[in-house]
């Protein structure tokens, strides 16, 4: 029975269970004791109030807080002595004294050393003090048991040192797991809205109706941004509603840096605060700074909506974690199991145009290039789930698809980049560059085309990008192939639309790939386009199709 108790996963419930086994067992050993021979009324009630002090302290030291109150172990030892010895002192109930061993026992087992040691302390002084105003106190029965109690205390801690260790390293792992597990239970029952785009439109929204109520309303208010700081400093835009503002990430990062409303460049930027901090801020167009008393009702009324926030941008920032972890993984895999395969049989090709005949070594030649060419697209897949858009998306795009559109038979690249405003959201800029390569590298492969144009066009929220090629055209999903298939998921992704159809008529008929989010404004400028033969590596497919 106390083996099934003690059994469980978790170090410090089996702690837990353990000590407060102990606990039961000893005040029944001294219940038992006690009622077992004749004794007064003040022994008995001592016996009650010893079973009430242990329930009272087995409650308190229920996981997975109890692991950290060490001073729950001080605590119970000087309610224990005085209880014990109070019942004890005249009446001759000497059997109450054997629990004055127990709470430095437990103190060891499930604490250590010196918090055993600390706790037989505060059962002796406990002791003494009761020892000078009663007087009465059986000393040899009590000096005995806590003497027992500190040879126990240091005994369970030596026992119980790996134990403790193993509760220290598992502990972080296991509550992190059932932080997770809550979080999954959460968002499949749609208890909670996790999506940092909605939760900044409720943001935002929340500002401006709060200060129209205020009697702020001003010109252009319709409009606003919402930013968050990636670093504490640095800010990033997560949403917008109508054209962006002209130095709105400033004045966001002004107002996070300095936890109060800042009004500047014909903007206010209301800071979000969320657990004491500031992470945030809602940029709105005004000519005049909001009162007093209207900021701090907007402060009011954003309290829920940006803790909401917050907590959506922090899971969306773990998931992105774990999403560039398992990308890592796969990279690794890649490159250390697959791609070594490859190479491998690329010897075995070189093997065998040296010991075969005309014919077959024209096979064995041909094999040769078909495995340089599946090594170079292991490479390129490598590359690119270990890069991202990190030197901005016009650069990554420009980079990457002179990388996939390269060597002999490659099409041509004509590439056209406009962007303004604030940047996406890193993750959104790399689903926008893994579907510009997607769609190139398609164009390449199975379109046989002799040019690739890419237009991009982006403001920080609208976006327009499209991938045209004069190829064969009739890109449609094939069963093995799952270009299109994950361009779609891309672009759901992006809570955007993804179109592909025929480019053009004749004999070259060719296909476009268009990836479309609206947004507050279409306005664009500072286009730099450049042609090129384009150069290697970083691919995936579609263009020409997406699963041809």
């Amino acid at each position: 029975m106390i083996g099934a108790l003690v059994a469980s996963a978790d170090p410090q419930v089996r702690a837990w269970r353990t000590t407060t086994a102990a606990r039961i067992f000893a005040v029944a050993l001294v219940a038992g004791q006690v009622l077992s021979t004749e004794t007064t009324v003040v022994a008995v009630l001592g016996v009650l109030a010893l079973g009430c002090v242990v329930g009272a302290v087995t409650l308190i030291d229920l996981p997975p807080h109890g692991q950290r109150l060490v001073w729950l172990s001080f605590g119970e030892a000087g309610a224990v002595a005085g209880v014990v010895l109070v019942a004890a002192s005249g009446t001759g109930a000497d059997a109450l004294l054997l629990y004055l061993a127990v709470p430095a026992s437990l103190a060891g087992l499930r604490h250590g050393a010196r918090p055993a040691v600390a706790s037989w302390f505060a059962t002796v002084l406990v002791a003494l003090v009761v020892g000078l105003v009663l007087g009465g106190v059986p000393w040899v029965g009590a000096v005995t048991w806590l003497v027992l109690g500190l040879v126990g205390g240091l005994l369970t801690a030596l026992l119980s040192r790996d134990e403790r260790a193993e509760a220290r390293e598992i502990q972080p792992h296991l509550a992190a797991r059932h932080l997770v597990e809550q979080l999954r239970e959460l968002v499949e029952h749609d208890r909670v809205d996790l999506d940092v785009e909605r939760r900044a439109e409720a943001v935002l929204a929340t500002a401006v109706e709060t200060l129209a109520v205020q009697g702020q309303d001003q010109p252009g208010l319709g409009r606003g941004e919402v930013f968050v700081a990636a670093d504490g400093r640095q800010v990033r835009r997560v949403h917008g509603r109508g054209a962006p503002l002209s130095g709105s990430g400033t004045v966001a990062a002004k107002a996070v840096r300095r936890g109060d409303a800042v009004h500047e460049r014909g903007a206010v930027a209301l800071p979000l605060a969320a657990g004491g901090s500031t992470y945030g801020a809602v940029v709105l167009p005004v000519a005049q700074k909001p009162s007093a008393a209207a900021l701090h009702a907007v402060g009011a009324r954003l309290g829920v909506g940006a803790l909401r926030l917050d907590t959506a941008v922090l899971v969306d920032r773990a998931r992105a974690g774990a999403t560039g972890a398992e990308r890592r993984r796969l990279a690794r895999e890649l490159h250390d199991g697959v791609a070594q395969r490859a190479v491998a049989l690329g010897y075995l090709a070189d093997e065998l145009m040296e010991d075969a005949d005309a014919q077959a070594a024209g096979i064995a030649a041909q094999l040769r290039d078909e495995v340089d060419a599946l090594v170079l697209e292991l490479r390129r897949s490598v590359h690119d789930l270990r890069s991202g858009a990190g030197e901005g998306l016009g650069t990554a795009l420009r980079r990457r698809l002179e990388e996939t559109l390269t060597g002999p038979g490659a099409p041509a690249l004509l590439l056209e980049v406009d962007e303004t405003g604030p940047r996406l959201d890193p993750a959104q800029e790399d689903e926008v560059l893994r579907v510009a390569v997607e769609a190139a590298g398609n164009a390449r492969r199975h379109a046989a085309a002799g040019q690739v144009r890419v237009s991009l066009a982006c403001d920080g929220d609208a976006l327009d990008l499209v991938v045209t090629d004069d190829g064969v055209g009739g890109a449609e999903p094939r069963n093995g192939h799952y270009g299109l298939h994950t361009m779609r998921e891309r672009a759901a992704l992006l809570e955007a639309t993804l179109s592909v159809e025929q480019a053009g008529s004749g004999t070259r008929p060719g296909t476009r790939v268009h990836l479309h989010r609206a947004g507050g404004s279409t306005k664009h400028h500072d286009t730099t386009s450049a042609r090129t033969g384009a150069q290697d590596a970083g691919s995936l497919p579609a263009s020409g199709e997406g699963t041809r």
